[in-house]
């Protein structure tokens, strides 16, 4: 309290016609010192608390938001594990089932290989449809039916690659049945030996270097640090 506003208040109680004495007018400032301290100091703590609650809401929010995000956070987290997991799972199985089908498909191929082998340079003028020729025949036809079922399973370039050999094998196998079945007459004959030269030239030299090319092929698809 001011000594404007002590003044004010002795001069009020004059108006009112009483008398004041010295003591009196000592116990009024004293009186108002003491209660503007005190209103001083509990405006004070009241804006303390004040400040104190809207720190502690403030906290509270924050401590809220903050779980929130981090709740947040840990479910995106185990969504990208589970998705990462799944696409590992996936690819791994896709990673099986492809080099399950390659092996197949390759194995089928040498079995034509073998058995075509067999025929064409075994094969006699005249001998036509014989025990040799029933497997090469056998063993194309398994690796049509395996190969038109899977064909899916293995990229298309190293599937054209072994589908290819496979037609050539076969290409020559029944061109030598063609012409050594033949007994009619010496120009078939002749046709025959040729027809049997061509495929055994094959076998030699075209043969293997389209296996060079597949297995080539093969390494490269299933295998990524292969260089």
């Amino acid at each position: 309290m001011t000594e404007e506003e002590l003044a004010q208040i002795v001069s009020k109680i004059s108006d009112l016609g009483l008398s004041i004495g010295y003591d009196s007018y000592i116990a009024v400032a004293v009186i108002s010192v003491v209660s503007a301290g005190l209103g001083a100091y509990f405006g004070s703590y009241l804006k303390k608390k004040g400040q104190d609650k809207a720190m502690s809401e403030g906290f509270r929010e924050l401590k809220e938001r903050l779980r929130v995000t981090t709740k947040l956070t840990e479910g995106i987290k185990s969504d990208v594990a589970r998705d990462s997991y799944e696409y590992k799972f996936k690819f791994e199985k896709y990673h099986e089932k492809r080099i399950e089908v390659i092996e197949k498909l390759y194995e089928l191929l040498i079995n034509i290989e073998r058995h075509a082998t067999d025929y064409i340079v075994t094969s006699d003028f005249g001998g036509g449809q014989n025990e040799s020729f029933k497997k090469a025949k056998a063993a194309t036809e398994e690796f049509v039916a395996y190969s038109k079922l899977r064909s899916f399973w293995v990229p298309k370039d190293l599937h054209l690659e072994i589908e290819s050999l496979a037609i050539m094998l076969d290409t020559h196998v029944y061109s030598v049945l063609i012409k050594l079945g033949s007994s009619s007459s010496e120009q078939d004959g002749l046709a025959g030996i040729q027809a049997s030269d061509e495929a055994i030239n094959t076998l030699k030299h075209q043969v293997p270097e389209a296996k060079e090319k597949i297995v080539e092929n093969i390494r490269r698809q299933l295998d990524p640090t292969y260089s």
